[in-house]
């Protein structure tokens, strides 16, 4: 997800990215995205 992004990613589109991923690949952990909603929004590890 992080590298077909280059890098342009925000934490809501990794944490849909990865829960999409792991319900395809029948995994049952379900992510969690904490913290500040505000903060979703902001590029990832920027």
């Amino acid at each position: 997800s992080i590298k077909e992004a280059e890098g342009k990613l925000t934490y809501r589109e990794l944490h849909r990215q990865i829960t999409a991923k792991l319900k395809a690949e029948d995994f049952d952990q379900i992510p969690q995205l904490e913290g500040q909603r505000t903060s979703f929004d902001r590029q990832f590890l920027s």
